[in-house]
């Protein structure tokens, strides 16, 4: 890899950051918020899993605890542009496996929602991707890059 002058920075990676600037998707950071499809306006939610356990009381009694799960309900995400497309490719693939992809989000092979889902006493707005068909999303893209005309 030459840095050619960048301070040991890569190119590519400057080029693809240049690319992205003022992406409507992410601002330019190639990465960003998606939401679990039970999101009630929280980062995180704690829900019985259905599951009690025993607990030893203070006083030497046995209480029942129900069992909680924390699942996060908002987290971050590769964007389509090309800086996200470059740091996706970069990861790991255990690491890859757990980042959702808003391009795979777009196509509808991921449970995670580029939107809030309604919910009773929270306000969504307009879909920060409704700019986006499936198919658009990666039009004029080549191996994850962003192709100018």
């Amino acid at each position: 890899m030459s840095t050619n002058g960048t301070n040991g920075v890569d190119p590519e990676l400057l080029r693809v950051r240049r690319e992205s600037r003022g992406c409507k998707d992410c601002g330019g950071d190639g990465m960003t918020i998606v939401f679990h499809p039970r999101w009630k306006g929280v980062r995180v939610d704690r829900m019985w899993n259905g599951e009690v356990e025993p607990v030893d009381g203070e006083d030497g009694s046995t209480e029942i605890r129900h069992v909680m799960e924390t699942t996060a309900m908002e987290v971050a995400a590769h964007c389509v542009c090309a800086l996200g497309r470059w740091m996706r490719q970069r990861v790991d693939e255990d690491l890859r496996a757990r980042i959702p992809d808003v391009l795979a989000i777009v196509e509808g092979r991921s449970k995670w929602l580029l939107d809030p889902p309604p919910s009773e006493g929270v306000v969504g707005g307009a879909s920060r991707f409704a700019h986006k068909a499936p198919r658009e999303a990666v039009a004029g893209m080549v191996d994850g890059f962003r192709v100018s005309a």
